[in-house]
């Protein structure tokens, strides 16, 4: 695709697990819960957590 990403969100599926990707786009939310911090990351197609 390009340098800031391999897949857009809505292509991330069970068959990426144990690989690395490279995803792009903006904080949606962030939620800090002491030593957990949940990122939601969106782009154009869909929408991401990151623990």
């Amino acid at each position: 695709m390009n340098k800031y990403r391999d897949l857009y969100l809505k292509d991330i599926n069970k068959d990426l697990i144990g690989k690395t990707i490279t995803v792009s786009g903006w904080v949606n939310r962030s939620r800090d819960h002491g030593n957990l911090l949940f990122i939601d990351l969106r782009d154009s197609t869909s929408l991401l957590q990151c623990v």
